[in-house]
């Protein structure tokens, strides 16, 4: 079930981890580095951040800094899915963590609700089933995303010396992205929070470091915050 919610995701996945491949060996890295940067970040944003500061020989330090900056969503991410693994060593947390990318969590917070975790293990005895279930389908699904992310990558590499810089494939990224995204948007909640989160990084694109995009991403996550569930709004009526 797992790798079947992930099909739709798979030809912006590709085209993206594509994109990236390529931009690491145009950036200047070798293609054993390249490689080997697609083999430890699993990261594609925070690696298309980096590049650019790799070839202008910038501090590692501010390296560093750009890519956590880019990749504090996570933190959110982790936080929404702590509930299904908090019972778990944190060796297996921390490799749970690796795999909890963007279309990932959204598929399959949609799918399994942490409260509905909550709920059952109060009042239900399907408790367990219900976690392992959810268990099931992060592990299927996240190991699918890894080996089609990482193939992309490394076609994009072997590929970049054939694709001319000039074709501007970092826009061709941006709309992957845009693909992968519009088949999420199914309520008035998700559709406020992409408008709100868009408005923002448009007028935070001048932050230094990638700052617009945490700015973006709290302004779109507060905004959904502020719709209340259908649930609520029955209950008041």
């Amino acid at each position: 079930m797992g790798v079947r919610d992930m099909v739709p995701a798979m030809v912006a996945m590709v085209a993206w981890g594509i994109v990236t491949g390529v931009a690491m060996v145009q950036s200047g890295l070798s293609t054993g580095q390249a490689l080997g940067m697609t083999l430890m970040v699993y990261a594609g944003s925070a690696q298309l951040t980096s590049l650019p500061l790799f070839a202008a020989a910038a501090p590692l330090p501010i390296i560093w800094a750009s890519a956590l900056i880019v990749n504090l969503r996570f933190v959110l991410y982790g936080v929404a899915v702590k509930p299904f693994f908090q019972g778990f060593s944190w060796p297996r947390r921390l490799f749970f963590g690796f795999g909890n990318v963007d279309v990932l969590s959204a598929e399959f917070l949609r799918r399994f609700d942490p409260a509905r975790l909550k709920t059952a293990s109060l009042v239900s005895e399907d408790s367990p089933g219900f976690l392992q279930s959810a268990i099931r389908y992060f592990k299927s699904a996240a190991l699918t995303i890894w080996a089609v992310w990482t193939a992309s990558s490394v076609v994009g590499i072997l590929l970049a010396q054939w694709i001319p810089a000039a074709w501007g494939l970092d826009f061709i990224g941006t709309l992957a992205l845009i693909a992968l995204l519009l088949p999420m948007i199914t309520g008035r909640a998700e559709l406020l929070c992409v408008v709100v989160a868009s408005i923002a990084a448009v007028l935070s694109a001048w932050m230094p470091l990638k700052l617009g995009i945490l700015v973006a991403m709290l302004a779109g996550v507060i905004a959904a915050m502020l719709i209340p569930e259908p649930h609520e709004e029955s209950h008041h009526e």
